[in-house]
């Protein structure tokens, strides 16, 4: 299978022409944002090559299952806020495509447990790649460039976030201390 990515990484001029308040400094910025943007999506195209995408509630899904290991119908529908009948729905879909098995519980025969097939946890593995990629990339910066990344990152969500009136505000996770 071949893949052909096509990607922008010029600032539209025009768009730059709209906003006269921008100077050449934020130009030079906007251009940083949207090449770091563009970088992102091909190693996420190239790692994800022949791999079908799943929609966001069956990749929480199975992410969930995969994370947690196996759980119950009733659990999984209460953790993505969806009905009982709703996740029989999306386990349907997962199963058929043989991503996860269902099970009666050992314990319990009246309920039906869900677990991560080993391709659905190689899915989610997969997927998880160009995080990998993104992790190391940022290990290789010294403590205070990490360090300026992060202070860089959530000025530029606070600042996006503003703008985006009657939509849930965006918010990056606060920072662990280890």
């Amino acid at each position: 299978m071949r893949i052909t990515v096509a990607i922008t990484t010029g600032v539209d001029q025009a768009m730059l022409a709209e906003h006269p308040g921008e100077t050449a400094g934020s130009a030079d910025l906007v251009q940083d944002v949207v090449t770091l943007c563009t970088s992102l999506q091909l190693l996420a195209a190239i790692t994800h090559r022949g791999v079908e995408e799943l929609p966001p509630r069956q990749r929480v899904t199975l992410q969930l299952l995969v994370a947690g290991g196996p759980m119950r119908v009733s659990d999984l529908a209460r953790q993505i806020g969806v009905s009982n009948p709703t996740m029989t729905g999306i386990l349907d879909r997962l199963e058929a495509r043989g991503l996860l098995v269902r099970e009666r519980d050992q314990r319990d025969r009246r309920v039906t447990v869900v677990r991560a097939t080993p391709a659905g946890e190689e899915l989610i593995t997969r997927e998880t790649t160009p995080l990998s990629h993104l992790s190391r990339a940022l290990e290789r910066l010294s403590e205070a460039e990490r360090a300026d990344v992060a202070r860089g990152l959530r000025l530029l969500v606070g600042a996006l976030s503003t703008q985006l009136v009657g939509r849930p505000r965006l918010e990056l996770r606060p920072k662990h201390h280890r």
